[in-house]
């Protein structure tokens, strides 16, 4: 069997199980075509915002749709996922983010009483490569 990407195993999922569901989040859930609709958007979005196949993109946020959207948004657009631990301080995340050369952060303001963006700009970190950050939720 030939080697395929994970877009490409989403997408031949989709189109062979579009009507299953592919994640359930609490209230939510997705069909393998819906996940797919919108990991395709997310990389839409990445694209127009200037992301390139080899860049960098960091997910800082807790393991919801959100997540997984935008691990196969950050594939679909040829980028490589960077994943940030919840339990990290700005600090401690804004060392990955240099350390790898994100380019975009995708995060969230609401989780657990933490502001991650808040915590990223109090680090006093330069991140001379980060361009763009996504609050996904908050």
């Amino acid at each position: 069997m030939a080697e395929q990407t994970i877009p490409a195993l989403l997408a031949a999922t989709a189109e062979r199980s579009g009507d299953a569901i592919a994640v359930v989040d609490g209230e939510v859930t997705s069909t393998y075509a819906e996940l797919l609709e919108h990991s395709l958007g997310f990389a839409a979005a990445l694209v127009a915002d200037g992301v390139e196949a080899g860049d960098r993109v960091a997910v800082w946020m807790p393991n919801s749709m959100r997540w997984i959207v935008a691990a196969f948004g950050i594939w679909q657009a040829g980028a490589v996922l960077v994943p940030v631990n919840t339990r990290f301080k700005g600090a401690e995340s804004a060392d990955i983010l240099s350390r790898s050369g994100a380019r975009a952060l995708v995060t969230v303001t609401d989780f657990l009483d933490s502001d991650y963006a808040a915590m990223l700009r109090g680090s006093g970190i330069a991140l001379p490569a980060l361009q763009t950050m996504v609050v996904a939720s908050g």
